[in-house]
């Protein structure tokens, strides 16, 4: 998916892009560490980077929400910071752009996206995490599917497939081997 954008995008929004995600993963990764929280890897994946605590259980829900909050909200305030800059400088639109697109497409309420994890956290403190589970699994199946049909509509009426393509991408993450589908037996 990375490569098709590449080839397919100018060499500005390619580094507008990638500029957005490094100021996402800093701004996850430096309030982990204000909050105490120990680094132990970073992972690239389709939908993006995922960081891996060393030790998860010693930070509160609450604590973890802040962090994984924290993404999402640097790229908001970076994209808006940018577009009042573009008043002035409106090569910095692009930038601003790539910002408020991140910032908002992982605010979706589907995991392993920010928005997912965030509804997760909430419905784990306030009930249990099992019940998140059940809970976000259709939360995630229902916003896929709509953001499905609309890409799709997008795609026929703006000759523009990257929203479909991400929107692949969340669909990978409920596949059987993520747990929507329970595994039967092969025959």
């Amino acid at each position: 998916m990375l490569a098709m954008f590449i080839a397919l995008t100018s060499p500005v929004v390619l580094g507008a892009v990638l500029f957005a995600a490094v100021c996402h993963e800093l701004g996850h990764y430096l309030t982990l560490r204000s909050l105490g929280g120990r680094v132990e890897a970073i992972r690239i994946g389709i939908l993006g980077a995922e960081i891996r605590l060393a030790d998860r259980p010693t930070l509160s829900y609450g604590r973890e929400m802040l962090a994984v909050a924290a993404g999402p909200c640097t790229n908001l305030v970076l994209g808006l910071m940018l577009a009042w800059g573009g008043r002035d400088m409106s090569e910095l639109y692009i930038f601003s752009g790539a910002h408020l697109v991140l910032g908002a497409f992982n605010l979706l309420p589907v995991r392993p996206l920010d928005g997912g994890t965030l509804i997760w956290l909430m419905l784990a403190w306030a009930t249990d995490p099992f019940a998140a589970d059940r809970c976000l699994r259709w939360i995630g199946v229902a916003v896929t599917v709509s953001l499905a049909l609309f890409s799709l509509w997008l795609w026929v009426r703006a000759g523009s497939p990257f929203l479909f393509l991400a929107v692949i991408g969340l669909g990978r993450s409920l596949c059987p081997e993520k747990g929507l589908v329970k595994k039967g037996k092969r025959r």
